[in-house]
């Protein structure tokens, strides 16, 4: 997922029930069907601050932070 710090609240809460029950429902279904997922996900934002601020879901964010890779911008990179 790209910029998943952009992610609105709403999405949020929805990715999360995702990752904790690990179903989702199609649309104009009526039942869960299991799905078994691996997340990458890419943010310029520092999700730490967005959390305190309030702005990104505390529970999705330690769900998601598993192992953080940062890379330098591009003009810092030699």
């Amino acid at each position: 997922l790209d910029e998943i710090g952009e992610m609105p609240a709403e999405l949020q809460a929805h990715l999360l029930r995702v990752l904790e029950q690990g179903a989702v429902v199609r649309v104009g279904e009526a039942h869960e069907r299991p799905v078994r997922v691996r997340l990458i996900a890419a943010t310029h934002r520092d999700l730490p601050t967005e959390v305190a601020a309030g702005r990104f879901r505390a529970d999705l964010y330690f769900r998601i932070a598993v192992t953080a890779i940062t890379l330098p911008p591009l003009a810092e990179r030699g």
